[in-house]
């Protein structure tokens, strides 16, 4: 069983900033391999939305936790759904990359990422994949904790979806082996 997790902030008012990259990023991933068959539903104990894509052994997921705090809903369907470490891929905003960026990397620290820590606090590892998806710094005199939950410019918005849709599927796919 592969895992795709995107780590976010649940509830409307968080839909479409930065720290939502990696619900955005999972939702397009349902679209694409979905093959128009999405359908998201509570996970056990109601942690998580996941979305099984049909014919896959693969399994995607949108903790319902507050991003600080993913590491539960992570564990827990970890756990559920019997996915080691090397079978687990967590979709996630990156500060520390340019805004149409991303690295897909295994067995690293948080980097100062909160979502990712308390995943791998849970997990007590660092070894599953990270797909850090870039949405640059902020400017001078905000503070990075605003940053991260305003909304994507109009601008910007259009890179996030252009990278989405032209390079971010298809790198999961890959390392899907799809």
């Amino acid at each position: 069983m592969r895992l795709v997790v995107g780590l976010g902030n649940p509830g409307e008012k968080f839909y479409g900033t930065r720290h939502n990259t990696g619900f955005l990023v999972v939702e397009a991933l349902a679209g694409a391999l979905g093959g128009g068959s999405v359908n998201w539903q509570p996970g056990q104990g109601k942690d998580c939305q996941t979305c099984p894509v049909p014919g896959q052994r693969l399994l995607l997921a949108k903790p319902r936790t507050l991003m600080n705090n993913s590491g539960a809903a992570v564990g827990a369907l970890v756990s559920q759904e019997d996915v080691s470490l090397d079978g687990l891929l967590v979709v996630h905003d990156e500060l520390d990359l340019p805004l149409g960026a991303f690295r897909l990397q295994q067995d690293r620290s948080a980097a100062g990422h909160k979502g990712v820590q308390s995943v791998v606090d849970v997990l007590g590892s660092a070894g599953f994949w990270r797909l850090r998806v870039g949405i640059g710094r902020p400017s001078a005199g905000v503070a990075a904790e605003d940053y991260v939950l305003e909304k994507f410019g109009k601008g910007e918005r259009e890179v996030f979806e252009r990278l989405i849709k032209d390079e971010l599927v298809e790198v999961v796919r890959d390392w899907l082996n799809l």
